[in-house]
């Protein structure tokens, strides 16, 4: 079946006739449309029958959208789909992140950061200060200590109570900056 018959039709078919269409369909369209019509859906199982067929076809899923899904398909779903498009060359903001908490568990948002810091994307002092309390203690380190952008002295303030003692006291070398008297 062509995903512009599908699209037009599925609003007329039984929940079985649905299932036989989603496994029948040759092509299928892009994600936001997919999206739609998982909202009209509304079946947690055939809507993650519905994205496993596209990303079967191809589908990529930007995290934005994917953010999209909740509540229309499972957690288990979600993340499928989020290790699907950073398998398949997504990239993911701070942002992005963060629009996954309560959504996805611990371990989920502690792999998409490790995926920024595997890519070499370097985070300032406001994206992990915003990640404070979403993301681990640890991997908020490890992204700090990747991180190439120079902090400040004041940077470095805002930084202390987010970062372990020892990853401050490291990135307060790295940058140059030494404390004396609570100042850098």
């Amino acid at each position: 079946m062509e995903w512009d018959d599908f699209y037009e039709r599925v609003e007329n078919w039984s929940k079985s006739t649905l299932s036989q269409r989603i496994s029948s369909l040759k092509t299928i369209g892009e994600a936001w449309e997919i999206s739609d019509i998982a909202e009209l859906i509304k079946d947690q199982a055939l809507n993650a029958k519905l994205i496993k067929k596209a990303m079967s076809l191809g589908v990529k899923f930007p995290f934005e959208d994917i953010v999209s899904f909740e509540g229309l398909v499972s957690k288990e779903t979600i993340c499928q789909m989020i290790d699907y498009a950073l398998n398949h060359g997504e990239s993911i903001s701070t942002d992005e992140i963060l629009g996954f908490e309560g959504i996805v568990d611990q371990d989920t948002l502690d792999m998409l950061l490790h995926s920024m810091v595997n890519r070499k994307i370097s985070l300032n002092a406001d994206d992990l200060l915003d990640l404070d309390g979403v993301v681990s203690k640890s991997v908020i380190d490890r992204a700090a200590l990747a991180s190439t952008l120079q902090f400040s002295g004041d940077d470095m303030a805002y930084l202390e109570g987010v970062l372990s003692p020892r990853v401050h006291r490291e990135l307060c070398a790295k940058n140059g900056l030494y404390e004396v008297d609570g100042e850098y």
